[in-house]
């Protein structure tokens, strides 16, 4: 009455050779030592709070059938615990109990098995008992296992009562025999006494018809061993580990799988040992080896690799060179375009000052006016603007904008054309146009009508202009706009593209030389945009 436990729902109770007893609950495992009670549960390790029964080994462990959480041992500090992770057939353990030897046996869903412990108190080997060695009941029944006086185990099963007589065990004491069997290339049937195989190895066993001495190439390093191990008394228990020298450092844990299967296999030398165990564990440590190489690719032997740096070297100099002379060539064609912007930029300075001397000389003559001189210096300032501008990333939008203020600045100017040439539709499409300073929708002169004015500009690639509609001789008109002056010149932007730019007035002789030179120089500046 005055225990304290984790539950009242009692399972099973266990009293071990120490004084300690063992106490199993729904809730885990509660451990009564001097009138102290300790309970454990799955944060303390045990797998599960499902336990069954107790028993104790021959160094006082305590062992513990832990229902879907293996097999645990106890030692007074910690648990340990035994599953199908690292020796064990199952991790359903049902009932648990101790030989004479103190060794532990455990009944599982699958049968039973034997852990025998050394002085130490650690498993020595573990042992599995199914129906190939007389165990008919297999599943065993939760709390169902004793050792009687005679040292006879009893199990309780589904199937009936089992019993086990450990002192009329018989260990067979003779490993197996060890053999490879079969050897296969990339997945497919091989036959190593037919072509193309027989001509990868010196001969054939007659016994298993395993290639001897083989060589393989390159491109068969997909390979299959099957190996097989003589044991008459359970052949199904036979285990079989294996490596493959130098890709394995080690041989795999223990399987009932008799195949091995590596892939992707660089050129080397490999040794393939296979060693295999009887129904009683007991192992073959020396086994059968199979040695082979993979030779590697033509283009990847010596000689091949000598050749392919050669061509790398030769390859990377001629990119050298190329590189220096295209560095070369773009020097020379930047200093040529250097050497021919700045004649153009000298050439436009000079057509400036001209044009400002000629400004001036208009500021000085009493026969001009006020009206034309504003008029003078306000399309000499946003000319010396259109300049400044040819440096900035400036749209084609605001470009054209700007060319459109700089003629219409006059207002004898009723008419600005800016077009474009079509190389798909091979026509001029003025792609802007005003027309007493109203916008006009794009229009276009294909350029195969030689009768209308802007074609001829535009093959001639000469400016064109008159003072007097009578001496035109070509079609210029557009809508109800009929000038009689105007002038026209042809022009190449920064991109290559070629146009035309015009102006138009409705009066004669609405332009004079200060306008046509304006406009002839504003031409020629577009070869400095982006356009």
């Amino acid at each position: 009455a005055n225990w304290t436990i984790a539950s009242k729902f009692i399972k099973s109770l266990f009293a071990d050779s120490r004084g300690r007893i063992g106490i199993a609950t729904d809730k885990g495992v509660s451990v009564l030592k001097q009138n102290k009670i300790t309970s454990f549960g799955e944060k303390e390790g045990l797998m599960s709070s499902n336990v069954f029964q107790f028993a104790q080994d021959r160094t006082g462990h305590i062992w513990i059938a832990n229902f879907t959480g293996g097999l645990v041992r106890y030692d007074g500090h910690n648990f340990t615990v035994y599953n199908s992770d690292n020796g064990l057939k199952s991790d359903v353990v049902y009932s648990v109990t101790a030989d004479r030897n103190g060794n532990i046996w455990a009944g599982s869903q699958l049968g039973v098995e034997h852990l025998t412990i050394n002085s130490s108190g650690e498993v020595k080997n573990i042992f599995y008992y199914d129906r190939n060695d007389g165990f008919t009941g297999i599943e065993n029944n939760a709390g169902a296992a004793l050792c009687d006086r005679t040292g006879t185990l009893w199990f309780g099963t589904v199937k009936g009562v089992m019993r086990c007589i450990p002192s009329e065990k018989i260990i067979n004491q003779l490993p197996p025999s060890v053999f490879v069997d079969r050897i296969t290339i990339n997945n497919t049937k091989t036959s190593w006494n037919e072509v193309p195989f027989s001509n990868y190895c010196d001969s054939v066993s007659k016994w298993h018809e395993i290639p001897l001495s083989l060589q393989l190439p390159a491109e068969y390093n997909h390979l299959s061993f099957s190996f097989d191990a003589l044991c008459y008394s359970q052949p199904e228990k036979v285990q079989y580990r294996w490596k493959l020298s130098p890709v394995d450092q080690d041989f795999c844990p223990p399987t009932h799988n008799n195949t091995a299967v590596y892939t992707m296999l660089p050129p080397g030398d490999y040794s393939l040992q296979v060693i295999a165990c009887n129904n009683d564990g007991v192992w073959n440590n020396v086994g059968d080896t199979f040695t082979f190489s993979v030779t590697a690719a033509w283009w990847k032997t010596g000689p091949m690799k000598i050749i392919f740096w050669l061509i790398v070297a030769a390859a990377a100099a001629s990119l050298v060179l190329l590189r220096r002379k295209m560095v070369d060539n773009f020097r020379n064609e930047t200093e040529k375009l250097s050497a021919s912007f700045q004649i153009e930029h000298r050439q436009l300075k000079t057509r400036i000052n001209e044009l400002e001397s000629y400004v001036d000389n208009l500021r000085m003559s009493e026969s001009a006016n006020e009206t034309y001189r504003a008029l003078a210096l306000r399309q000499l300032e946003l000319l010396a603007e259109l300049h400044n501008m040819r440096d900035d990333k400036m749209s084609e939008q605001s470009i054209i904008s700007h060319l459109h203020r700089l003629v219409s600045a006059n207002p004898s100017t009723c008419f600005f054309g800016f077009s474009i040439y079509n190389p798909d539709s091979k026509s001029l499409v003025f792609i802007y146009s005003t027309l007493r300073n109203e916008r006009l929708s794009v229009f276009s002169y294909m350029t195969d009508d030689d009768t209308a004015l802007p074609v001829v500009c535009f093959k001639s690639q000469k400016g064109i202009s008159s003072n007097n509609h009578d001496e035109m001789t070509y079609r210029l008109i557009i809508g109800d706009f009929h000038p009689q002056s105007f002038i026209m010149e042809p022009f190449t932007t920064a991109k290559g593209r070629q146009g035309i730019m015009l102006i138009a007035s409705e009066k004669e002789s609405a332009f004079d030389h200060l306008g046509y030179s304006i406009f002839k120089l504003a031409a020629s500046m577009l070869h400095h945009f982006q356009i």
